[in-house]
């Protein structure tokens, strides 16, 4: 069992750091705060929004905006 979490330990670090250089590719610095935050921080949105000074309705915002931008870059890279 403790071979398995060492493993999965690995795997976790290696996935968080594709995580982390695909959201340093986000030209908008407001985008890359926001997913930083919830996916790696794992910040509630509300908590984003308050360490932001946007409201929680913005922050959402912000978020489609930045998976949407994900999403074309991924596309274009194929």
């Amino acid at each position: 069992i403790e071979r398995r979490i060492q493993r999965l330990e690995a795997k976790g670090k290696i996935i968080k750091r594709e995580i982390e250089d695909t959201i340093d590719e986000l030209e908008d610095t407001r985008y890359a705060e926001v997913l930083e935050s919830f996916c790696i921080d794992c910040l509630d949105i509300n908590i984003i929004a308050e360490n932001m000074g946007y409201s929680a309705r913005h922050i959402y915002t912000l978020y489609s905006e930045a998976i949407e931008e994900l999403r074309y870059t991924s596309f274009i890279i194929q």
